[in-house]
């Protein structure tokens, strides 16, 4: 079994690589099926994996027109697993395309161990790079609540 050090390290390269490609289906691995944000005193809670990949997807789009180039990902700290639950902190650090400045994420992952790797429950977002979170989150539930579903998603659940 992989030590904590040796996961999280994986989980960020993957992560990394999802946000610069566009290709979520690694990291959505580490996405249990309900996910809760806490980020500007705001609460927001993702009730299904298609509502979750839905809102990592519109992430990644909004990185990609503000011309993401490449994000770094560095685990400040990471607790002791306890009862099969984790918590780790990590620093983001998005790069842009010539005239945009680089912007910083600053996260804590609340996580349960399962199997070889682990599920990412709650995340607390304390600085993001979008000014607004909350608008950010508004607007994808509005817009997710449609129909239900986000196109393209339901191959892999």
């Amino acid at each position: 079994m992989p030590t904590t050090d040796e996961m999280l390290a994986h989980s960020i390269e993957q992560f990394k690589q999802a946000l610069v490609s566009g290709d979520f289906t690694p990291m959505l691995a580490y996405f249990g099926p309900h996910l809760t944000v806490y980020a500007q005193d705001d609460v927001n809670v993702l009730d299904a994996p298609e509502k979750v990949a839905g809102f990592v997807m519109m992430m990644q789009k909004q990185l990609a027109q503000l011309s993401l180039t490449s994000v770094e990902g560095v685990i400040a700290a990471h607790s002791i697993v306890k009862n099969g639950r984790f918590r780790y902190f990590v620093e983001w650090t998005y790069h842009f395309a010539e005239g945009t400045p680089t912007r910083y994420t600053y996260v804590t992952n609340y996580c349960t161990l399962k199997g070889d790797s682990f599920v990412i429950d709650m995340m607390e977002v304390t600085q993001s790079l979008f000014d607004e979170v909350s608008t950010l989150f508004e607007d994808f539930l509005e817009e997710s609540q449609l129909d239900g579903k986000i196109p393209g998603w339901g191959a892999r659940h």
